[in-house]
């Protein structure tokens, strides 16, 4: 998904398997969506366009991918690997068979019913290493508010897409001491905007998207990088969903 309706925009997110969107406008070579799973708006090239009926939106079972990666045999051999957080329908669980569109799936995956914030650390500590990607929201690449969005996905909650938004969502916790594991860090530039989020993994540490996927020491000031011996990042304020 593109800023603009042209290569050369910046990349703003990633569709992954089994995510839809509406249709808002169209050109000649690119369509602006509405996601249907957090209504982020972003150009596609018209190239990507799959229409379907909407008897596949209303499929009664969604499950969700939760290891790094899964490999989905489609009919005539196809092979589709699907990223951590993309959904399809299943019938059983760990491989599968479906005799409508999967024929065959291996990976982990489980169906959302309620939010469990336990996986939200599970989750998201497989991800450590994985290379920072603006836009990225796969484990190709993923940027610090793509990789919040994800595992909290995963684990039955819908976040925003932007850090600028999720920091609208949850409950504020008034000191870093109170933090618990699981709560969303945010954290802000010199003009007081919203730039960051992480995952407070304790009350001493915060695993984010900078580079790369990290854990780095975490106080009142913000994030301290040990290899740097410097703050990278300054704390605005924690919340809780």
């Amino acid at each position: 998904m593109r800023a603009h309706p042209s290569d050369k925009s910046e990349m703003v997110s990633q569709l992954l398997y089994g995510e839809t969107y509406s249709i808002l406008d169209h050109q000649i070579k690119w369509v602006l969506i509405r996601t249907t799973f957090d209504q982020y708006e972003g150009w596609i090239s018209i190239n990507q366009l799959h229409l379907f009926d909407k008897a596949f939106n209303d499929s009664p079972s969604q499950s969700i991918v939760t290891s790094l990666y899964g490999t989905l045999i489609q009919p005539e051999n196809h092979i589709q690997i699907l990223s951590f957080g993309s959904n399809f329908s299943v019938t059983t669980t760990d491989k599968i068979t479906d005799p409508n569109q999967i024929d065959s799936f291996t990976g982990k995956f489980h169906e959302i019913k309620t939010f469990n914030k336990d996986l939200v650390l599970q989750f998201s500590c497989m991800w450590i290493g994985v290379p920072y990607l603006w836009g990225g929201r796969s484990i190709f690449g993923v940027d610090c508010s793509g990789f919040t969005q994800l595992i909290f996905k995963a684990a039955g909650y819908t976040l925003f897409r932007d850090a600028s938004l999720q920091v609208n969502q949850g409950e504020i916790v008034n000191f870093i001491q109170e933090a618990q594991p699981g709560d969303l860090a945010f954290f802000d530039n010199e003009e007081g905007g919203i730039v960051h989020v992480g995952i407070i993994t304790d009350n001493k540490n915060v695993i984010h998207a900078s580079g790369s996927v990290r854990i780095d020491q975490i106080d009142h000031q913000g994030i301290f990088n040990e290899q740097e011996r410097k703050y990278t990042h300054h704390l605005r304020v924690i919340k809780r969903i």
